[in-house]
């Protein structure tokens, strides 16, 4: 698996350059920063280009509604999800983190539906005492996430960061196994995940993979109360994800749950005198989904606003 062109991360100290590496057994062209200060610059790499189509029917008659679309493709060389430089660097899902290359962003969701209907009624017979229910159904392309090794996949220093390269096959000349039983319990697991399948013989890119689609459904609902000529008080209430108040197993978000959303694959060492890397596969290495507790949960929001 060649990991690109070699990376040396300039630090400065003090106005004088300095070059930091850590010697890297797997792979000579891969040495990562232990320590030193580190240059942030700007990159012209990466973008987002979003489309939206709507049908949509005013409020007349005492309904309406809304059916929307929008497609989006990001990109972004490095997400910066951390708090400090160094994690940053380091610590999100990488072949070489020097690398300028633009990757699938992290907050990519390539589909969106969001369909909203509103329907008005008058059960007081008064000025300024409608009510309105407003529903809205939202579903979406699941949160992206990376295929990477379980450890240090190549010896940069870094554990679970390193993407995975998935075998060409059981005669790949690049991967030894550790086991036969390892080997053939991967490659079954392979053809039930074609996500990564398709990346056989290659490095799978970060963020080439999401997470199952998210549905959501939200209530809202308002009563106009007539206060004095033209003043009226609107009382309302919010409830997001409302069908997970009806059904606990509705309305549930899950992927897998860790700051750069990366599931492991396979474990790997490496054979330096053939030059392999030494597969190992089994329910430790692969790593298993779990819900977000936050986005998965129904909430209620009320409150009242004076209008005129």
């Amino acid at each position: 698996m060649n990991q690109a062109k070699p990376a040396t991360f300039v630090a400065r100290d003090t106005g004088a350059l300095r070059y930091v590496e850590k010697s890297n057994p797997h792979n000579s062209n891969l040495q990562l920063l232990t320590y030193g200060v580190y240059e942030l610059t700007n990159t012209d790499k990466g973008g987002t280009q979003e489309y939206t189509v709507e049908l949509s029917r005013p409020l007349t008659d005492h309904w309406s509604f809304s059916l929307a679309y929008t497609y989006t493709h990001a990109t972004q060389v490095s997400p910066f999800t951390s708090s400090v430089a160094s994690s940053g660097f380091g610590s999100e899902p990488f072949v070489n983190p020097n690398d300028n290359v633009p990757y699938r962003s992290n907050y990519s969701i390539p589909n969106k539906f969001v369909a909203t209907g509103t329907r008005q009624f008058n059960f007081f017979k008064g000025k300024y005492s409608t009510t309105s229910i407003t529903g809205q159904f939202i579903t979406e392309t699941g949160q992206p996430y990376s295929f990477v090794f379980k450890g240090d996949g190549d010896g940069s220093g870094q554990t679970g960061e390193s993407l995975f390269y998935v075998p060409s096959g059981p005669n790949d000349p690049k991967v030894q196994w550790i086991s036969t039983t390892e080997e053939t319990a991967f490659f079954n697991y392979l053809a039930t995940n074609p996500q990564l399948a398709k990346w056989a013989g290659q490095i799978a890119p970060r963020n080439i993979a999401n997470a199952p689609w998210q549905s959501t459904l939200n209530l809202h609902l308002e009563q106009q109360v007539p206060v004095w000529r033209d003043y009226r008080i609107t009382l309302f209430a919010d409830c997001f994800n409302f069908s997970n108040l009806l059904d606990k197993h509705s309305g549930v978000v899950d992927n897998y749950n860790n700051a750069f959303y990366t599931q492991t694959i396979a474990g790997t060492g490496y054979n330096v005198k053939t030059g392999q890397y030494i597969y190992t596969f089994n329910p430790g290495t692969l790593g298993t989904p779990s819900i977000y507790s936050d986005l998965s949960r129904w909430q209620l929001m009320v409150g009242a606003r004076l209008e005129f």
